[in-house]
C-alpha cells in the first residue's frame, strides 16, 4: 500500500516505527499481565478462543457487507437511474408515448 500510494521513505519509516513500537508494547503488557495466569488461562481458554473466533466471523461478515454488498447495492440503484433516464428520453422522442 506505501507503495502504492507513492508514499515517500521517510514518513513510511516513522509511522512503521511507531505502529511497531505499539504493538510490542501491547503484547508485552499483555504477557507481563497474563505472567503467573496459566491456571486461569487453561481455565478459560475455550471461552477465549470462541470468542475471538466469533469476534473475527463478525468482522468478515462486516468487511464483506461493506465491500460487496453495498457495491451491488450502489450499481443497482445507478443502473436503475440510467434507465429510468433512458425512458424519459425514449418518450421524449416519441411525442410523448413510450
Amino acid at each position: 500500500p506505501a507503495g502504492l500510494a507513492k508514499m515517500h521513505l521517510l514518513p513510511f519509516l516513522v509511522f512503521t516505527t511507531i505502529g511497531a513500537g505499539m504493538w510490542n508494547i501491547i503484547l508485552a503488557a499483555m504477557g507481563y499481565i497474563a505472567h503467573g495466569q496459566a491456571s486461569l488461562i487453561d481455565k478459560y481458554s475455550k471461552e477465549i478462543s470462541l470468542i475471538a473466533i466469533l469476534a473475527g466471523g463478525l468482522f468478515v461478515l462486516y468487511l464483506f457487507y461493506n465491500g460487496f454488498v453495498k457495491k451491488i447495492e450502489k450499481l443497482q440503484l445507478s443502473n436503475w437511474m440510467y434507465s429510468s433516464q433512458r425512458n424519459k428520453d425514449r418518450k421524449e422522442e416519441n411525442g410523448g408515448v413510450l
